[in-house]
């Protein structure tokens, strides 16, 4: 940067900033800030420590800053005949530009670092993360650059400043109208995901709410390069005569031309690289995860879509207080989905409240309906219905995501509590991969299976209910077509466990099933298992007793015996050797089925394999191992554990220093061998030979 720029600069940041209207509009700027932050976005009410309401109205506040500011710029100059002095002077054009340019940004600068008191005040308020505070500031300096180098292109076309100050918000507008939310969702996916890399406004808020991504701050010094250079190039001819030289001319409109075609092209070579970015939440707090960086199995995972998939937010902005801060969480972490997606997704966020006909499609297509939550205000207590649901769909295939499952709670005191996110991602993911697969349809389902499946229905043919024998109709006809599909690779039979004692006794021994008992009436079986070779699953009841929710639960359980489809869990389990009457009616006692809640727990997520450690190896198709209440351990055990580790397996042990065992009025600790100690201490893990009693326990 030359000294004549430095010296241009520091000519107008002085006489800009000792006007009385820069100090004016300067008031007004910090005075709006502080109405909509503390007014219209009610900050107190909110009771969320974050600066969003902040950065929310920074890009129309800064519109009328940097129009005011850039006014007069050029406009002045060309009033009072200045501009010809400047051009006759043995400064460059481009140096009278950029000198003026950083005025502008300066001056804007100081007003928005004016701000900052508002983050200090949040900060020792409540618990904020700086990390999308440092990136909103940034983001707010990136975009007043913008709107700085478009007012000063204005001011340069007229001597007018109220027609400078008017166009300048028109364009500036305009670049933030492009890509916000009022627009996008009028228009299909593809034209929405461009519309969105073209306008200031939402490349603003990827930056704000704490992702830096290197396409969007080179799209920011594009516009500022562009429009310097179209100033520029406005200068020169100025300068013009009849008689310059028509080469001159055309030189200097190709340089500008190529100028900007090559600011403009480095985006769209930019674009593909969405790798190149920096998640700025936590980044002060080591013992939490960034929030905004998914992982590999996730982006595999959108890598696969071929399909335009849908991500859709049901959140209300009337709702409880502790659910309150995490809708915008939710709400950026949704929105990176659709970043990684690569124009394949889309994301919505609705209030169903504000919209009956969304609300009458969440209830009725979805079967989303609200949750009431009891609100206590100072003077009285209310109930609230509130939504708190993501809907993943792709094609004709969807999968609900409710409070229950995004939510988790817990209880830190008898009158406290702490309520957080459980792991949207994991979460979202799920549903991600259940609609992926099952839209490619039963029929490719059917041409991917390389090994034979048996469904059998267990059902008590004399005491089942009415209504079940009707849903057995319609899951007796689905099963057909699938026959007819499946060939020899698929074969069904009904079972009634009630005309053989072995059977019932089997089914309950082997796969968990029991019969029914009802209120009123006799106890009678009805379930459906899936078999195929070692592997089985018991299909979970429908939500409703129709033939559309009986397929769709036959091919979420079909699915899983894709290969590849789950993960295989290899679980090690040592047999109890207590044999305590009141453990085995939990199954933990000798003879009964080990640890079959855990089991139950991993069969609907995963694939389970159980392994035995004593032969020294664990089997190639085991993703991870699961390590379950150890006892004296061999070298051979240790050894292929430590194999799997070595190999990049996954190990999740579970073991205590301690065995707890209950008689009918004693509770005793006896210590456990598990042979682990001296393979812990090589990995520097120590386990205290102590135990822990929740104060907070109840009976069991």
């Amino acid at each position: 940067m030359s000294s004549k720029t430095c010296a241009i600069a520091k000519k107008e940041f002085l006489i800009t900033l000792s006007s009385l209207s820069s100090v004016v509009f300067n008031g007004a700027f910090l005075i709006a800030v502080m109405f909509t932050f503390f007014w219209v976005d009610t900050f107190f009410a909110r009771k969320v420590a974050d600066l969003r309401p902040l950065f929310h109205w920074f890009p129309v506040l800064l519109m009328f800053i940097t129009a005011v500011l850039t006014m007069r710029m050029w406009s002045e100059e060309e009033r009072l005949g200045t501009v010809e002095t400047f051009l006759t002077s043995p400064v460059k054009p481009f140096e009278l530009v950029l000198g003026k340019f950083l005025a502008c940004l300066g001056l804007t600068t100081l007003v928005i670092l004016f701000t900052i008191p508002l983050p200090i005040t949040v900060a020792l308020l409540g618990d904020l993360d700086w990390g999308p505070v440092i990136g909103g500031y940034l983001a707010s300096i990136l975009l007043a650059g913008a709107y700085c180098a478009i007012g000063l292109y204005v001011s340069s076309r007229t001597d007018n400043q109220m027609v400078s100050l008017i166009v300048t918000i028109l364009i500036c507008s305009v670049f933030y109208a492009v890509g916000s939310d009022v627009l996008t969702p009028l228009v299909g996916t593809s034209t929405s995901e461009i519309l969105k890399l073209l306008g200031t406004g939402s490349r603003f808020q990827s930056i704000s709410r704490g992702v830096l991504d290197l396409r969007d701050l080179y799209y920011y010094v594009t516009l500022i390069g562009v429009f310097l250079a179209l100033n520029t190039l406005g200068l020169e001819q100025h300068r013009w005569t009849e008689k310059s030289k028509g080469s001159h001319r055309f030189n200097l409109k190709a340089i500008t031309v190529l100028v900007i075609a090559n600011l403009v092209i480095a985006n769209f070579w930019l674009q593909p690289l969405r790798v190149v970015r920096f998640d700025l939440t936590n980044m002060f707090d080591a013992k939490k995860p960034p929030i905004y960086t998914l992982s590999d199995v996730t982006k595999q995972y959108l890598r696969e879509l071929k399909e335009p998939l849908l991500i859709r937010g049901y959140f209300s902005s009337k709702t409880h207080p502790l659910l309150a801060p995490l809708v915008p969480i939710l709400r950026d972490l949704l929105y990176e989905y659709q970043v990684y997606g690569g124009g394949k997704v889309r994301v919505e966020i609705v209030d169903p409240r504000e919209n009956p006909e969304i609300e009458e499609e969440a209830k009725t297509k979805y079967g989303i309906e609200p949750v009431p939550f009891q609100v206590s205000g100072k003077y009285e207590v209310s109930l609230v219905n509130s939504f708190f649901n993501v809907v993943v769909q792709y094609g004709d295939k969807f999968e609900v995501l409710g409070f229950r499952d995004l939510i988790e709670v817990k209880a830190l005191s008898e009158t406290n509590i702490e309520v957080g996110l459980k792991n949207p991602e994991y979460d979202i993911t799920k549903a991600i991969r259940k609609v992926l697969y099952g839209f490619k349809g039963i029929e490719s389902f059917f041409k991917e299976l390389n090994k034979p499946i048996k469904l059998t229905i267990y059902s008590s043919q004399d005491s089942l209910p009415a209504k079940l024998k009707e849903y057995q109709e319609e899951v007796v006809a689905v099963l057909k077509e699938y026959k007819k599909l499946g060939g020899k690779n698929f074969s069904f039979d009904i079972v009634d466990p009630t005309k053989d004692a072995k059977i019932a006794r089997k089914i309950q021994t082997e796969y968990g099933i029991k019969p029914r008992v009802p209120l009123l009436g006799r106890p009678f079986y009805f379930s459906l298992l899936l078999r195929s070779g070692n592997e089985w699953f018991v299909l979970p009841d429908p939500k409703e007793l129709t033939k559309e929710q009986a397929k769709k639960v036959l091919e979420a359980g079909l699915t899983r015996f894709l290969p590849g489809f789950l993960k295989v869990v290899g679980l090690a389990v040592w047999e109890n050797k207590l044999n305590s009457p009141w453990l085995q009616q939990y199954g933990l006692g000798k003879g009964s089925r080990q640890f079959e809640l855990l089991k139950d727990y991993l069969r609907g997520s995963f694939k389970i394999k159980i392994v035995d450690l004593k032969k020294g190896i664990v089997p190639s198709d085991v993703d991870i191992l699961v390590v379950v209440s150890p006892e004296r351990m061999s070298e051979k055990e240790l050894f292929a554990m430590d194999q799997f580790l070595m190999k990049g397996g996954n190990v999740v042990l579970v073991t205590s220093p301690f065995s707890i065992v209950r008689t009918d009025n004693f509770w005793t600790a006896r210590k456990n061998d598990s042979g682990l100690e001296d393979w812990l201490k090589f990995h520097k893990i120590k386990i205290k030979k102590e135990m822990v009693l929740d104060k907070n326990n109840v009976p069991f």
